[in-house]
């Protein structure tokens, strides 16, 4: 008899947990962890073979997919909100198209797209077509140096307020870019 109320306990705290669980990702209160981003992408477009470049901080997430050919590419950002949520929010995608301009903080600089959320920070991706190879951030206090594949797409999120940020190809030569709210 007592093992029967305990197993019925059990089961309970276990439904419990679940319709909390499904309540918390339905409202927008649960997220995705930032070790389960890269698999929630991949799963959402059933992405299986592509590459990936990945660059995220406490409160923005970049990723760009790609494939070999460079020929088929998928964009994802995702925001860690703040308040009452747990995890990294999907807020923007893009599929094998040309990067589109529909949303208030993104801009392009040739073949650099550029997603600017204030105080989360700024997300660069690329599909590195000028061969940048370094990134050098510079706030007169400290310079910061962020090294790249050049023959490889990149996302690199950038930090809030920190300062100058200038882009370098494989040869050493600036490539330009304006940074409006880095």
């Amino acid at each position: 008899m007592k093992r029967s109320k305990g197993i019925k306990i059990f089961a309970a705290v276990i439904i419990a947990a679940a319709a909390l669980g499904l309540l918390g990702a339905y409202s927008g209160i649960i997220g995705v962890s930032a070790n389960g981003i890269e698999a929630d992408a991949r799963t959402s477009q059933n992405i299986i073979r592509h590459e990936v470049s990945k660059s995220l901080n406490d409160k923005l997430c970049a990723l760009i997919f790609y494939d070999k050919a460079r020929l088929d590419y998928s964009v994802f950002i995702y925001v860690n909100r703040p308040g009452l949520s747990f995890g990294y929010f999907l807020i923007y995608s893009s599929m094998s198209a040309p990067l589109e301009s529909d949303i208030q903080a993104f801009r392009s600089i040739g073949d650099i797209h550029i997603f600017d959320y204030d105080e989360k920070g700024t997300a660069l991706i690329s599909m590195n077509a000028d061969k940048v190879a370094r990134i050098v951030l510079d706030d007169d206090v400290d310079a910061t140096q962020i090294e790249l594949d050049p023959g490889k797409p990149f996302a690199v999120v950038i930090p809030p307020d920190c300062g100058s940020v200038t882009l370098f190809d494989s040869d050493g030569a600036a490539v330009p870019i304006s940074m409006v709210n880095a």
